[in-house]
């Protein structure tokens, strides 16, 4: 065995950097936290390649003390903890005084800070750690760190940094999260000498949603509030109808802390049980307020990760006030919209042949077979005869359980004529539409969401194959940061 010693602090300063800075995007959301701790009301993030080459944080926060300028580099240097007591009661982002330290310690960094009651600063210059230079500043009260060819003396840890395109996408996915969490601070973000998002800085949490994510967005989210002693959630929930395909538009806020928990998002995704489709996914902006004493924040060297004392309560009180939000919104469309409405449309849009008497039924709904009366619990109480069923015959997606009566279990879908024969018996937690067929004794559960989406896409390529042409005004589509920084690398 290797004799034991100690390690060099030039050697030990960069893997302490490497616990806290792994890419640009974490000097980005380092120097944030510093700004909002500072108590900035405006915060200019810039950018250029990826923030490789050249990165700036300017805010018009509090400024730092000339002579305290070196000592902010200094590792576990921070003016937020005092005590060991003060671990149990953080209220501020950045606590542990690393980021300054780290992130001169794999770069070549300039900080020029002035306080409001100085009419002189100080401009700070340090290479891989070290000052090279210190000089008087006269410039705007507040803090500028600049931040230049990151990781030049850790060339094995650049050449692992994604594309520049890879990289402002993950600097912008972090700039988001803090404009999001911050409508008190007006942000702005700029990307190779181009403006790419601002925000007013008004206050309102959902004005802060509609600048960060757009318009689209912010239309189809349902605010969301809720709390007990001691906790509380706030923020937006996406309409059903508004799920997508990924994950990628939930986030999640601890004391305004940006953070990934499993538990947070298990009980997101209770909260739509039964009212949005298997294998789509809710969007969010929730904030969750909590005693901090209640979560141990210090578990993670980034802070991305926090621990509840508490986890079955906080899981309970976001599953109940997603359920409460969407319930006090209503927004799932009713039976009767769905099979009235479009059930109807289809038929009078249908070839003829097999739906007259079904368009007729929409008038004078005959009550269904007495096979499907007699056990019928009140909350599936008869309604009248499903209209249209030979039309949504072809537009049902799928039969998303089908449960005979008798015969083979594993019975395949029911043919269109099959279908076409059902009779309408109810509806079940808002989803399914509940039928059933008196000859064959067999009943099925129609998601009511498919069939929905079914119904609008069978009208629509009938539009098309008649009405089909180019289009004579350009399509403005609206994508996320880093959907758009792979397209532009992926245009040709």
């Amino acid at each position: 065995m290797a004799d034991i010693k100690l390690l060099p602090t030039s050697v030990s300063e960069l893997i302490a950097a490497g616990e806290v800075i792994d890419r640009p995007a974490s000097v980005i959301k380092e120097l944030i936290e510093n700004s909002v701790d500072s108590g900035a009301t405006e915060i200019t993030a810039e950018i250029q390649d990826g923030g490789i080459s050249f990165l700036r944080v300017t805010d018009n926060g509090c400024g730092i003390v000339s002579e305290q300028a070196r000592t902010a580099f200094l590792r576990h240097a921070t003016s937020k903890v005092a005590a060991a007591e003060d671990l149990e009661n953080i209220h501020t982002l950045g606590f542990r005084g690393e980021a300054l330290a780290s992130i001169a310690a794999v770069s070549k960094a300039e900080l020029l800070t002035r306080r409001r009651d100085s009419d002189i600063g100080v401009k700070l210059t340090l290479h891989g750690g070290q000052v090279v230079s210190e000089e008087d500043y006269a410039g705007g009260a507040g803090t500028t760190v600049i931040i230049r060819e990151l990781f030049y003396n850790v060339p094995a840890r650049r050449k692992f940094l994604k594309t520049y395109g890879g990289e402002s996408a993950a600097v912008g996915l972090v700039f988001d999260k803090q404009a999001l969490i911050h409508p008190e601070v007006a942000f702005k973000f700029i990307r190779d000498g181009k403006v790419c998002r601002v925000t007013g800085g008004d206050g309102k949490f959902y004005s802060s949603v509609y600048s960060v994510l757009g318009r689209e967005y912010a239309e189809n989210m349902l605010p969301l509030r809720g709390g007990r002693e001691g906790l509380s959630v706030t923020g937006f929930v996406s309409a059903p109808s508004f799920a997508g395909n990924t994950r990628r538009s939930q986030f999640f806020f601890v004391n305004k802390r940006p953070v990934k928990s499993a538990s947070l998002l298990t009980a997101l995704e209770e909260g739509y049980r039964h009212s949005i489709m298997v294998g789509k996914y809710p969007a969010c902006v929730l904030a969750i307020d909590i005693s901090p004493c209640d979560i141990d924040v210090n578990i993670h060297p980034t802070k991305a990760e926090v621990r509840f004392s508490e986890e079955r309560t906080v899981f309970e009180l976001i599953r109940g006030s997603v359920r409460a939000a969407i319930s006090a919104a209503d927004t799932s469309p009713t039976v009767e919209n769905l099979i009235l409405r479009d059930g109807v449309n289809a038929v009078n849009k249908a070839p003829a042949g097999g739906t007259a008497s079904a368009a007729k039924s929409a008038s004078a709904f005959p009550r269904p077979s007495s096979s499907f009366t007699a056990a019928a619990p009140p909350q599936f109480q008869q309604r009248h005869i499903f209209p249209a069923a030979s039309a949504i015959s072809a537009a049902v997606t799928s039969v998303t359980t089908t449960l005979p009566v008798a015969g083979n279990p594993r019975d395949d879908e029911p043919s269109d004529g099959a279908l076409s024969k059902l009779s309408y018996v109810g509806e079940l937690f808002n989803t399914f539409i509940i039928c059933g067929d008196a000859e064959t004794n067999k009943f099925y559960f129609i998601d009511k969401h498919a069939a929905h989406e079914r119904m609008k896409f069978n009208l629509l390529k009938q539009q098309l194959k008649s009405h089909s042409q180019l289009l004579a005004d350009m399509l403005c589509v609206t994508l996320p940061a880093d959907l758009y920084v792979r397209l532009t690398e992926n245009r040709a």
